[in-house]
């Protein structure tokens, strides 16, 4: 998680930077003081450096969007970084709360880290948003499984197979 948000506060300076400097250097500018430091470093360098990081900032653009979250989930589930994969699940989550897919994805990173019950709990939601979908039946059978409740391991079995 905290990767994360040191990553949201570097793309956000990136983003400010460019507007920051250029306010500055217009300050500067009016205040008739700035005309001596511009042209000592050369008013070129200064176009250079805004045009430069106002590149940076429009190639480095964090995708906030719900596939923008998934893609990135995807990616660090992937990359087995499975805290930063269930965050972005559930950021994408946040975005659209109905979203079936987004639930059975966060499900499958919390199995591979071993938290079941989470799983469960989002596959059922899962379940929930579209009963129609027989892989979530089959892995929250699974997790019953792993889990060792039989009961409920078998239950789930005959929920998927009445689909």
């Amino acid at each position: 998680m905290e990767k994360s948000l040191a990553a949201e506060i570097v793309i956000t300076i990136f983003r400010c930077l460019p507007g920051i400097l250029a306010v500055v250097i217009a300050w500067l500018v009016q205040r008739q003081e700035g005309l001596s430091v511009l042209c000592c470093f050369g008013g070129i360098v200064w176009m250079f450096v805004i045009v430069v990081l106002m590149c940076i900032s429009l190639f480095y653009r964090y995708d906030s969007t719900f596939e923008g979250h998934m893609r990135r989930g995807s990616q660090f589930r992937d990359n087995d970084e499975h805290d930063l994969a269930i965050q972005s699940f559930s950021f994408a989550i946040g975005l659209c709360a109905n979203s079936a897919k987004a639930f059975k994805c966060r499900a499958s990173v919390h199995r591979l880290k071993g938290s079941l019950d989470q799983a469960i709990d989002d596959l059922t939601r899962a379940i929930k948003l579209n009963p129609k979908d027989v892989d979530c039946f089959e892995s929250r059978a699974a997790a019953y499984e792993a889990l060792g409740d039989a009961e409920k391991a078998q239950l789930a079995h005959l929920l998927e197979e009445l689909l």
